[in-house]
């Protein structure tokens, strides 16, 4: 008679690879795990997206206010009337500038840009989606300050970025 040792050996060289349910097992755990890595790139792929959308309207917004309340600062005088969407400005050299919001087209595709004359403070990865300059006066004085108001949104990111950007600007006499 065969001893139980010798039967299990004999059972253990028949046995050869692994059982359905086995391989079944682990094929589902590497497809869960290979669906949390996807959904963790995809989501990370986005998020990169999202910031870079918004760095650039941020950086854009920042450039385009520091170059109207520098021009503002640096002027002789404002035009009246102060109206919302544009601003005319009397330069120290006695030519005028139209601070305002126009359209272009770059590639087929118009967006809005701010403008100083026929200079764009913002480039096409912005558009302008509102624009005002509000006046205040100052007794006897004229024009003493004015608030520059606007709000840009990407448009080359996935998502819509909007952003607003607000400063008041005193005016010099010169």
């Amino acid at each position: 008679m065969r001893s139980f040792v010798q039967i299990q050996k004999q059972q253990m060289k028949n046995q050869h690879g692994f059982t359905m349910v086995e391989l079944l097992v682990v094929i589902g755990i590497f497809a869960l795990m290979m669906a949390a890595a996807v959904g963790a790139l995809f989501t990370t792929i986005l998020g990169s997206d999202v910031v870079s959308s918004s760095l650039a309207v941020k950086q854009q917004g920042d450039f385009a206010i520091s170059q109207m309340g520098a021009m503002l600062r640096n002027s002789t005088r404002v035009v009246d009337p102060c109206e919302e969407e544009t601003i005319t400005i009397v330069n120290r050299d006695a030519t005028s500038t139209v601070l305002a919001k126009q359209e272009f087209e770059l590639g087929g595709t118009s967006y809005n840009a701010l403008a100083s004359g026929s200079s764009m403070l913002t480039n096409e990865t912005v558009s302008v989606d509102s624009l005002r300059f509000t006046c205040a006066n100052a007794p006897l004085e004229g024009i003493s300050s004015v608030k520059i108001e606007f709000t840009l949104s990407s448009t080359t990111g996935r998502r819509d970025t909007n952003q607003a950007f607000e400063t008041t600007v005193g005016l010099r006499r010169y």
